[in-house]
């Protein structure tokens, strides 16, 4: 078995960092909650949540998993599965239609509550 060996070159930045930010914003309208009061859960201005959102800025994995947990839904929810050419912005909109309502059937432990 040969295993594929991402490169650089290879992947694609800017469409991680997007796919992140519609992932985001998919869970956060789901939610029924608002920019500012998802910022103000993960510690940062809602100026730098929406440019998030837009793909405009790198996230950390940290700041991923916080938002995870803030939204409660499993981390897994909001990065995307490594694909073998460019992803474009209906690949996340037919992944969501997909399973619905954005939830994992994996249950979060109960100390993840996310905001109520």
């Amino acid at each position: 078995m040969t295993l594929g060996q991402p490169t650089a070159a290879s992947f694609d930045r800017e469409g991680f960092y997007h796919e992140v930010g519609v992932r985001l914003r998919h869970v956060r309208t789901r939610r029924e909650l608002t920019q500012d009061e998802v910022a103000r859960a993960l510690g940062v201005p809602r100026a730098t949540y929406a440019n998030i959102e837009r793909g405009r800025q790198r996230v950390a994995v940290d700041f991923i998993w916080k938002a995870a947990v803030v939204l409660g839904v499993p981390i897994d929810r909001l990065v995307p599965e490594p694909l073998s050419g460019p992803a474009t912005a209906t690949d996340s909109e037919k992944a969501f239609a997909v399973s619905g309502t954005g939830a994992s059937p994996i249950p979060l432990p109960s100390q993840f509550t996310g905001i109520k």
